[in-house]
């Protein structure tokens, strides 16, 4: 009996279906909304109208968009009154063709005229996903999904929409979802993967992104993704030249060598060498002790990670310095915790040590203990506010009979919008910021402590895949600065460069920056320019 039921509901839904068919059509006649032949239209005309929607069927059959297109357009020209029974399957034809800028209106215009129509709304929210209008992508899955829970097609393109507006965790329980019902849905699985790694769980997205390449080896979007969640995991050897000039005349030539990788699951751990290049002409080294005109300084530091879940990150280093500058040798060192309480906030908390790298700082053993807390708030699908606070704790160890530290104030508000996106790299976001920063003292120890300065800055960020395996990247920022006992004045920053994809995990980056601020006050305003070359190597 259980056999004859499931055998006779396929054949009843098809009945009903074409009652129900029947019904709306004849209740569109009667209204008015469809007639079968608009009014004064000649049959021939109209018989020329249904043959053209015929064609346009067969080519759509055949997954020839381009034609079927042609042959929906030309027969809703003929009888315009065919338009909304043709409206969905144009909106398809459209979307498959890569025109979703006009599909959408005609698929919104066919929901418009039929609510119910489950089908036509699911190619909506596709259109919708395809359009960046994400959140509305997100309702009409969600209306589809309660009244056909079962429609796991609809449930993975609602955790897609859930993905790309950066909801990784609702992501990735959707996801879960649609595999409970499919385990072999390779786009689920490869999605799954991608939520993951977007939560930097690179040890959970292996197993999803394999199976999905296991299970269709052609995917290309699942392979790209197993080549992302490797390279993660991976361990590899970066080096960096660096060499910058300032206002000054003070120059930096900068060498460093690390190793990074994975050390167990949720632990990665990385060591760094540098070697630093302190060179300065006139009349800026006049400030220094003894006129010294150039420095030279080595460091280590060991680097610590953990993130033992979606919810907590942390982070440490702890390092050694030494320069010839006033034989000055400090020790490194940095902690901190990222709390995640879910997808829309981020809570922060920082402590780093480190030296003032200046030739007159460096004679004065200077250094800087900072504690900032931060908080970030995801606004989805585009918009990022974050705030920060921090105190800084400066602190001279030259005999000079100064004062030994003086203490700063550091805020900062920011804002991010998403303006343009493209696949997974070319996009380009909107920068705005607002910051303060304040020292109870000036130790006139080569170290920038200005009493109170603000400053205000818009700019932009991209990023851009011009060829295969390039990319080009620039940061780009513009405002004004205000110090105590000082005007304003116009200050700016660009840096830009470009990355080359070399083999399965290497990579080499060539950039530059330039820096300006022209502010009159006891910082006096610095122009600083410069540019590097870094090389990743898998090993």
């Amino acid at each position: 009996m259980a056999k004859r039921d499931r055998g006779d509901r396929p054949l009843l839904a098809v009945v009903m279906a074409a009652i129900l068919s029947a019904a709306w059509w004849t209740g569109a006649v009667s209204a008015g909304d469809a007639p079968t032949t608009a009014p004064g239209l000649s049959t021939d005309r109209a018989e020329e109208a249904r043959r053209l929607k015929d064609q346009g069927d067969e080519h759509a059959s055949r997954d020839r968009a381009a034609e079927a297109i042609l042959a929906y357009q030309a027969a809703v020209a003929a009888d315009p009154s065919l338009g909304p029974e043709i409206a969905p399957s144009l909106g398809a034809q459209l979307l498959w063709a890569g025109r979703t800028a006009e599909a959408v209106p005609v698929l919104e215009a066919a929901v418009a005229r039929n609510p119910s129509d489950r089908e036509t709304r699911k190619l909506l929210a596709l259109a919708f996903r395809w359009s960046d209008r994400l959140d509305e992508a997100e309702r009409l899955s969600r209306r589809t999904l309660a009244e056909e829970p079962g429609d796991q097609d609809e449930r993975n393109g609602l955790a897609i929409a859930l993905l790309w507006q950066g909801r990784n965790r609702q992501a990735a329980a959707e996801f879960d979802r649609v595999l409970a019902a499919r385990p072999d849905d390779s786009e689920a699985l490869t999605g799954l993967s991608r939520a993951r790694m977007e939560m930097d769980l690179p040890d959970d997205a292996l197993v999803p992104a394999a199976r999905a390449v296991a299970i269709d080896p052609k995917n290309r979007e699942a392979a790209e993704q197993l080549a992302r969640v490797r390279r993660r995991l991976g361990r590899t050897v970066e080096g960096e030249v660096r060499a910058f000039r300032d206002s000054d005349e003070l120059s930096l030539f900068e060498l460093s060598l690390g190793a990074h990788g994975r050390a167990t699951r949720g632990v990665d751990l990385g060591v760094v060498a540098r070697r630093s290049f302190f060179r300065q002409g006139s009349p800026g080294k006049g400030a220094n002790i003894g006129q010294v005109d150039s420095a030279n300084g080595s460091a280590g530091a060991l680097l610590f990670a953990y993130r033992p879940g979606a919810s907590l990150a942390v982070r440490g280093s702890a390092g050694l310095s030494r320069y010839d500058a006033g034989d000055f040798r400090p020790w490194t060192g940095s902690a901190g915790v990222t709390f995640f309480p879910g997808d829309i906030w981020r809570f922060a908390l920082d402590w780093e040590r480190a030296p003032y790298e200046t030739i007159l700082a460096l004679q004065n053993h200077v250094t800087r203990d900072t504690v900032s807390v931060g908080v970030t708030r995801w606004i989805p699908w585009k918009t990022e506010v974050s705030a920060s606070a921090a105190l800084l704790f400066q602190h001279n160890g030259n005999d000079a009979g100064q004062s030994r530290e003086t203490r700063g104030q550091r805020f900062e508000l920011g804002l991010s919008r998403r303006l343009y996106l493209k696949g997974d790299v070319t996009r380009l976001t909107g920068l705005a910021r607002v910051s303060y920063l304040g020292f109870q003292t000036d130790l006139d120890v080569g170290a920038y402590d200005p009493l109170r300065q603000t400053t205000e800055e818009i700019g932009l960020d991209g990023r851009w895949a011009f060829r295969p395996r390039w990319e080009a990247f620039a940061t780009a920022m513009a405002g004004a600065q205000q110090e105590k006992g000082a005007g304003g004045s116009p200050s700016y920053s660009l840096e830009a460069g470009v990355d080359r994809e070399v083999g399965a995990a290497g990579r080499i980056t060539l950039g530059g920056f330039i820096d300006d601020s022209s502010a009159a006050g006891r910082g006096g305003g610095y122009r600083r320019q410069g540019g590097y070359l870094r090389l990743r190597v898998p090993f």
